[in-house]
């Protein structure tokens, strides 16, 4: 009897352990919510049928927003569409296809976007992959998967919606990143991000060396963009460790398979959490924004911008625009 009350002792002490690390770790995530009302206002969530965009969807099309989104699959996005004009009592939201892993498809939808709208409020970039890098994928116009489709696609998908969103007063655009660009990097000298992408080194992180590059490249691009059209607001936030599908293409061994969920227990919050921060970014009074910024938890990240000072902004921009066919 004693050794178990011992195991119910530990067993308790350990559960309210983590309930207690969880507890503080959580007060540190960013909180956001707003009355504004988007009526007559059109807004684009790239990946806005699942994970972060799905919840980010859930938000706008409440909102009264003219809602597209724009993602791979009509079959796996029919579905969250149904549910969320049922939900929301907004009939206005409609699917489109993009596929950020070709430019083709990236023009070929601003093209149809045009033909049906003459005005862009909020641009959400927020649809990414996550490779395992050993596979070595590419995307349609052999590009490394993460750059091309993280970053290529979104970088291309926004320069030819400029336009619209300068005719647009108060428009804004939102790109999401990650923290794990601090790991991430850009050197043309050094190696071919766009192409190649970067190998990992002997004792690589978790995560995929281009997925941190191109959260990279999302977070100067950002910083550019509003260079390039300072009467835009454009923000780049960092959503936090979110369950999501995101990772859904790694395997992992089963020894770290039995850590996850402890460590999913203290560290990852919910998608719906996650996902207040891009609305942040997406909503918040453009006054109290700092244009071409860096947002972590709904703050500004004066660190993270500090890191983007090292590298060269206007190198990618140009490298960007040339892989892109930017001028055609």
């Amino acid at each position: 009897m004693p050794s178990y009350l011992t195991l119910g002792g530990i067993l308790g002490g350990t559960t309210l352990a983590l309930f207690l690390i969880r507890k503080y770790m959580s007060r540190k995530w960013g909180s956001f919510t707003s009355d504004l009302k988007l009526d007559g206002k059109v807004i684009i969530i790239t990946g806005g049928n699942t994970g972060l965009g799905a919840e980010v969807a859930k938000v706008m099309a409440a909102k009264g927003a003219t809602l597209i989104l724009a993602c791979r699959n009509w079959d796996r996005t029919k579905d969250f569409l149904a549910q969320l004009r049922k939900s929301s009592g907004n009939n206005d939201v409609h699917f489109m296809k993009l596929d950020l892993a070709s430019l083709q498809s990236v023009r070929e939808f601003v093209q149809e976007f045009q033909d049906k709208y003459n005005r862009l409020d909020i641009l959400v970039c927020n649809a990414g992959v996550w490779m395992p890098m050993e596979k070595n994928l590419k995307t349609q116009d052999g590009f490394e998967i993460h750059v091309g489709t993280n970053h290529l696609g979104h970088f291309l998908l926004t320069n030819l919606l400029l336009d619209l969103l300068k005719m647009t007063a108060n428009s804004r655009t939102v790109v999401v990143s990650s923290s794990l660009m601090r790991t991430g990097r850009f050197d043309p000298a050094d190696f071919d991000n766009f192409h190649e992408g970067r190998v990992p080194e002997k004792k690589a992180g978790f995560a995929p060396t281009g997925y941190c590059d191109s959260k990279l490249m999302n977070a100067l691009f950002t910083r550019k963009l509003a260079e390039v059209v300072p009467s835009m607001m454009s923000v780049c936030v960092c959503p936090g460790f979110c369950g999501t599908e995101l990772g859904r293409h790694v395997q992992m061994p089963w020894y770290k398979k039995m850590f996850f969920p402890i460590v999913g227990l203290l560290f990852m919050r919910s998608a719906f959490r996650g996902a207040q921060n891009i609305t942040f970014g997406a909503l918040k009074e453009s006054e109290n924004l700092v244009n071409g910024g860096f947002y972590r938890e709904c703050e500004i990240s004066e660190d993270d911008m500090k890191r983007l000072d090292k590298f060269d902004k206007d190198e990618l921009w140009k490298l960007s625009a040339q892989y892109t066919n930017l001028a055609e």
